[in-house]
């Protein structure tokens, strides 16, 4: 009874806005009649520019709050709180953080030149992908670089154009002579939010430079916990549960979900 009940609970995911949503789009297409609860801290976006410990009291809350609600397992789906809480369970469920899937597709991809880190400032600041990398026995060469302006283009739903151009341009100026010289090889978007930019990013790179985030490395964690019992799947043909909360409404917030599951049941709560 204990393992049935535990693979029909939901998966618990977390960010501090919408730039999750592209690590939930894949696991909803990976894991189609899983159950998923995303947690949105709206209120207190973005956390990018915060301290690492206000961003770990953030962490800690959100899945407290996600344990409250009965969740299996959790996700941080955000490569900054992904930097502040590295541990990997929380009150004995699984904790899934980016930074560790992140490290794993940049070892994988890279044929060796170097890696393009495309993050946030307190991400960068905490050395949490290189002290990673080297857990992993890896001496992949990082270029870490900040882009502290792709998270409100995103939350402002501004994917492409004219503004989005410029902002490339300003943020990848100090790369322009790698670029142009090919001396990298990979470019790793360590935060959520920037996969909705990855064709603007991709078009501006070239196509020397294959563009990756960490979202294919975490299905393969999931797939692996399921084989070796660490949590379990949901065993269902039909269509799982998705139910968003937000800390503070929003309206942009909620019409980007729908764009994105237009058939599906959704369901939101405020807190």
């Amino acid at each position: 009874m204990r393992a049935e009940m535990d693979s029909e609970a939901p998966i618990g995911v977390f960010d501090s806005g919408v730039g999750g949503i592209s690590v939930l789009e894949h696991l909803t297409k990976s894991f189609p009649s899983e159950n998923f609860v995303y947690l949105g801290d709206t209120a207190r976006l973005p956390y990018g520019t915060k301290s690492s410990q206000t961003v770990r009291m953030y962490a800690e809350q959100c899945l407290e709050h996600l344990h409250l609600r009965g969740v299996k397992s959790f996700v941080i789906a955000c490569n900054t709180a992904s930097s502040a809480y590295l541990e990997k369970a929380y009150k004995t469920k699984p904790v899934y953080n980016m930074i560790e899937c992140g490290s794993l597709e940049i070892i994988q991809k890279t044929s060796g030149r170097k890696t393009l880190l495309l993050a946030t400032k307190t991400t960068i600041q905490s050395g949490a992908y290189s002290n990673c990398l080297k857990n992993l026995n890896s001496s992949v060469e990082l270029i870490l670089l900040a882009a502290p302006l792709f998270v409100p283009l995103v939350e402002e739903g501004v994917l492409s154009g004219p503004l989005v151009e410029e902002v490339l341009r300003h943020t990848l100026k100090p790369v322009e002579n790698l670029i142009a010289q090919k001396q990298l090889d990979v470019c790793l978007l360590a935060c959520t939010h920037f996969p909705f930019l990855r064709e603007e990013i991709e078009k501006y790179l070239g196509s020397g430079i294959e563009v990756t985030d960490s979202s294919s490395q975490l299905e393969k964690l999931l797939r692996q916990d399921k084989k070796n019992h660490i949590q379990s799947l949901r065993r269902s043909s039909s269509a799982g549960s998705l139910q968003f909360i937000l800390t503070d409404s929003s309206d942009h917030f909620q019409k980007f979900i729908l764009q994105r599951w237009p058939d599906r049941k959704i369901d939101f709560t405020h807190i």
